[in-house]
């Protein structure tokens, strides 16, 4: 259980790195990325193991965090400056920014007396900012741009992962599978990429020893998160930084690679530290929890699609579920095609649009989305199809067209 309902306000410190993988961490099963510093985080919070991205792509997702809104709902769909990318169909359209009558979560807590910053600079910049304003309530986002391409380390970190690398027995697991029309990595041996990884380590630590150097680590709430899911599916490529296995496909795929995310949140006064949860949770969530976990009254017509996670970080108290939802209608370059998806309990269904076939999964039994159910459990099929619709009527989400141009190659 955890008190954190007190008089002084607590801060927030929301890490957020673009393209970690759901894998990408010790904490989550990596045996060859190195991340003590995260995995300390979880072991004084709480891991969520299916923890969604609104998206499977950046954009949408941050925006989702900062609304509390679905990406169909707010109109961008897309990574902004994407989009371009057409096939048997014209990508739905897409806005290039954030609307301004959206009230963000950080305009929410500056009107609560708090000192909020974004930085997707450097951690000297953050560093300093908790320095500076140690002694009143403070909001810190730090947006790493790592572990994003290109894929850049420094030279000592590379050099370590390969020779990391190299105890890695040739030939010991396929390094590529098929997707479709795309390739999906299956192994993470990567030096560069780790090398990045336990920079972003490296960075989560300098945070964490600051925190605690300034003795405001008890009063501080720390969220780490991702945007989509890692990188190792390419159309027509060989070639991939990581591997999400077991979960299927990558960033761009509204498989579980593509949307599943690490997610750690460690809270002030939590007396039970390194818990599990398993309930399905979406980036959409963030908005309404902060509010609750800071006091500030909610404002449910701003984050409609969000619901606060407090009973589960308060532990084991009642939690009503909900289904989940996801719209891509645009072409990407790891292969992924336009569809949307639906999470309702442990089954998923894609709808993909160029065909309008449809695929059904049962997350429990098969994560990995290998066994497609949608013949065997057309009822179950049909039931999540209907809601799946009905859930773009009611976000006014926007659908691709068909492309006149199309030649059929």
């Amino acid at each position: 259980m955890c008190n954190i309902f007190r008089k002084k306000k607590i801060n927030f410190v929301f890490i957020l790195v673009d393209d970690l993988g759901w894998k990408d961490t010790g904490c989550y099963g990596s045996s060859f990325y190195e991340t003590p510093n995260i995995d300390k985080l979880a072991g004084a919070g709480i891991r969520f193991t299916n923890a969604y991205a609104a998206s499977p792509v950046c954009s949408p997702t941050r925006a989702s965090i900062m609304t509390g809104k679905y990406p169909a709902r707010l109109k961008i769909t897309d990574w902004i400056g994407g989009g371009d990318l057409k096939g048997k169909l014209l990508p739905a359209a897409c806005l290039p920014f954030l609307p301004r009558e959206e009230t963000t979560f950080a305009e929410a807590f500056k009107q609560a007396g708090y000192s909020t910053y974004l930085t997707d600079r450097l951690t000297d910049e953050a560093v300093k900012f908790i320095d500076s304003h140690r002694d009143g309530a403070f909001f810190l986002m730090l947006s790493h741009y790592a572990v994003h391409t290109p894929i850049q380390a420094k030279e000592d970190l590379k050099t370590k992962y390969q020779k990391k690398a190299e105890k890695i027995k040739p030939g010991s697991s396929e390094e590529f599978a098929r997707e479709r029309d795309s390739f999906t990595k299956l192994v993470q041996n990567h030096s560069a990429y780790a090398g990045m990884v336990e920079s972003v380590d490296e960075s989560v630590g300098r945070i964490l020893d600051k925190l605690k150097q300034l003795g405001i680590e008890d009063h501080t709430a720390i969220i780490f998160m991702s945007d989509n899911g890692g990188l190792s599916t390419l159309k027509n490529k060989k070639w991939a930084p990581t591997a999400n296995v077991p979960l299927r496909a990558g960033k761009g795929w509204l498989y579980e690679g593509g949307i599943r995310e690490p997610m750690i949140v460690k809270l002030p006064g939590v007396l039970d530290p390194g818990e599990i949860c398993r309930v399905p949770v979406m980036s959409t969530d963030f908005y309404p929890t902060m509010l609750e976990l800071a006091n500030i009254p909610p404002k449910p017509e701003q984050h409609k699609d969000g619901v606060s996670l407090v009973p589960l970080l308060k532990q084991r108290e009642a939690f009503q579920q909900r289904d989940l939802f996801w719209h891509y209608p645009h072409y990407h370059g790891s292969g992924s095609r336009p569809c949307s998806a639906i999470r309702s309990g442990d089954y998923k269904l894609i709808e993909w649009f160029e065909d309008d076939s449809i695929e059904l999964y049962d997350l429990k039994q098969d994560p990995g989305e290998k066994n497609n159910l949608a013949e065997k459990m057309a009822d179950k099929a049909n039931e999540l199809k209907i809601k799946l619709r009905d859930w773009r009527i009611e976000t006014g989400a926007l659908m691709p067209r068909p492309n006149p141009d199309w030649s059929g190659e």
